[in-house]
């Protein structure tokens, strides 16, 4: 059933996440043997040097993208961690494919990105650092979440060396899925010995003086003078140790990437990195996700890389979404085509991969705060559900039970100067595509559906703060 509803929604979703209504016919060559997604909870793109940080916390992912593409304005439809994977490998909504918390496992008769790539002839594996992300790897041959955990999370040394261990198992000729999911950037407010090094060698390789950095933090980060002020030290020791942590995941993604490229396999290899969300870290006085959906918590990264270069070196500045990643991946394996590919509600990349001339039809973006529980009521969180939409220009945040919210990016990229009470047009715009949105999803206009939480991930969400 919920399948229908998610056919039947996608014609009456259409308008918000296409305002052009064909796009030029894309031909996919020489499909990738080997794909390797990429996913690193928690990352803020604005902590990375290809996304204008002045650490170079990840000179790894920074050879990624100086022979890759860019995308600069990639966003989530969640700010919790496993809707935020359930859209990427469905492309649907968090609405549309019900999984809206932790520890939830996805509808079986929704299609997903491991699937579809098993019909056309890949072996599939997942090898996630967290347990709680088990819902999520419908379709995957090989699911490895549950081993060697500490602490209720793998780290990413252990999960990639299980990783290169299944790497090395394969085939010369053998077309393969690999997702590798790292959980460490997630738990920088903890400090452990295994990033004690990585912290020093950023610190160390920085030119830039600590209150110098700090200003530029504030700034970046749109913090509160007088919340700065008073964690000002506190939080230059937590951003060194969130930095730390981006350098010690880098280290461990080049020893994958080492591995496979030292094999010299036929055929090429496509690497997709992005992150499931973002992080407070002072914005908005919150310092860390799931709470808001504001830029910093929305916005990742996405960088896409292949191994023969065949895209030359680009930032692309075109609005896109966790959603287009399956239909790009589809685009790129089937082979010329004729015509765009379009999987859920996503759109394939490959028109802006080959030229920024390239036009594309999404440019509004949809996200869904998780569903409230008492454990956030307590740490404050607002009653009762939060949407939003935006563009490259303006933004619309809906809450059902307190003051909403509209910004002008352009003016107010950090989202500080809530124009809600203002006439203007785009408000209006997007309200009326939100409200459209809302009323036409059952799944919106009534309760929110029981938790679905596995047994054996309860332990390890209450372990991480998830739940009570």
């Amino acid at each position: 059933m919920r399948l229908i509803l998610a056919i039947v929604l996608g014609g009456l979703l259409a308008a918000l996440g296409a305002c052009t209504p064909s796009v030029d016919p894309i031909i996919a060559t020489d499909p990738p043997r080997r794909i390797v997604l990429v996913t690193i909870d928690t990352l803020r793109a604005d902590h990375l040097e290809s996304y204008g940080y002045p650490r170079d916390t990840a000179p790894f992912l920074t050879e990624l993208a100086r022979s890759g593409v860019v995308f600069a304005n990639a966003f989530t439809a969640s700010s919790h961690t496993a809707p935020s994977h359930a859209s990427l490998f469905t492309s649907l909504f968090p609405f549309q494919h019900g999984l809206l918390r932790n520890g939830e496992h996805l509808d079986r008769d929704l299609d997903t990105l491991a699937e579809r790539l098993r019909d056309e002839g890949y072996t599939t594996a997942a090898f996630a650092s967290v347990r709680f992300l088990r819902g999520t790897s419908d379709g995957f041959a090989t699911v490895d979440a549950e081993e060697e955990m500490e602490g209720f999370y793998r780290t990413g040394a252990k999960t990639i060396a299980r990783a290169i261990k299944w790497v090395t198992e394969r085939t010369p000729d053998e077309r393969f899925l690999l997702w590798v999911h790292l959980y460490d950037v997630h738990q920088w407010e903890g400090k452990r010995g295994e990033y004690k090094q990585s912290r020093a060698l950023v610190a160390s390789q920085s030119t830039w003086p600590r209150q110098r950095l700090a200003a530029f933090l504030q700034r970046r980060h749109g913090t509160d003078r007088q919340y700065f002020r008073q964690r000002r030290e506190n939080m230059m020791d937590e951003i060194d140790e969130y930095d730390g942590r981006i350098r010690y995941v880098d280290d461990q993604l080049r020893r994958l990437y080492d591995t496979l490229r030292s094999r010299a396999l036929p055929g090429e290899e496509l690497w997709i990195v992005t992150a499931d969300h973002g992080e407070g870290l002072g914005s908005h006085s919150f310092g860390g996700h799931g709470r808001y959906l504001h830029r910093e918590q929305l916005r990742v990264p996405l960088i896409v890389h292949f191994s023969d270069k065949r895209y030359a070196r680009r930032e692309v500045d075109s609005l896109v979404r966790h959603v287009d990643i399956q239909p790009t991946i589809l685009d790129l394996v089937s082979g010329p085509t004729g015509k765009a590919v379009r999987a859920g509600e996503g759109y394939s990349l490959l028109p802006l991969l080959r030229s920024t001339a390239e036009t594309f039809p999404v440019t509004v973006s949809f996200a869904q705060r998780r569903p409230l529980d008492r454990a956030r009521r307590r740490q404050g969180w607002s009653e009762g559900e939060v949407y939003s939409v935006h563009d490259l220009r303006f933004k619309y945040i809906y809450r059902s039970t307190a003051d909403h919210e509209f910004y002008n990016l352009r003016k107010d990229p950090l989202e500080a100067n809530n124009l809600v009470a203002d006439s203007n047009p785009a408000k209006d715009r997007l309200a009326e595509h939100l409200e459209a949105r809302y009323l036409s999803a059952p799944e919106l206009a009534g309760e929110q559906p029981p938790e679905r939480i596995a047994p054996q991930h309860l332990a390890e969400l209450r372990a991480l703060g998830y739940i009570d």
